[in-house]
């Protein structure tokens, strides 16, 4: 017989088995979502019910997934012909700095970056879904005959747009 007492035996024994509960419990959690009711099996979507006429958009496969929200939403900006796909986009001296003006109508994130001759660039940005009205930027304290570029950057559900803004 064992030298250890009677509880620690029991005890010991328990602990097997609610480990082994606990095993077969993490197996169950895992293998439920395979066996859907929907479809006969297969895949993580399935044991969800889907909306009629709406199929799961995967992630990062290049499909907008604000699409299945309104399919007559034009996310990517398409429509606009200026740089970067903007609808228009320039920059001016205004008091002791410059102004960039961008109408961007797409649903995405606008970046101005401005690159003096020297020191560190200066960048702000902006969120904008569908809004055709101009946004402005102001850069104070950057001399326009000193600055090396400007440039937009616009990222939006198709990916992401680098470009030179023009001077006006």
């Amino acid at each position: 017989m064992s030298d250890s007492p009677l509880h620690h035996r029991v005890l010991r024994s328990v602990g097997y088995l609610l480990t082994g509960l606990l095993v077969l419990g993490a197996v169950a959690v895992l293998a439920w979502p395979m066996m859907g009711k929907d479809d006969g099996g297969g895949g993580g979507e399935g044991a969800r019910p889907r909306p009629t006429g709406q199929q799961p958009t995967p992630q990062g496969d290049g499909t907008d997934p604000f699409a299945m929200l309104d399919p007559n939403l034009d996310t990517s900006g398409s429509k606009n012909t200026g740089a970067c796909g903007a609808k228009s986009a320039s920059y001016k001296r205004a008091g002791d700095g410059i102004e960039i003006t961008v109408v961007y109508t797409g649903v995405g994130t606008v970046r101005a970056v401005v690159l003096p001759a020297e020191g560190e660039p200066q960048i702000q940005s902006y969120t904008t879904a569908q809004d055709p009205h101009p946004h402005t930027f102001q850069f104070d304290g950057v001399s326009p005959q000193a600055i090396k570029k400007v440039s937009l950057t616009i990222m939006n559900s198709t990916g992401m747009t680098d470009c030179d803004v023009p001077r006006k």
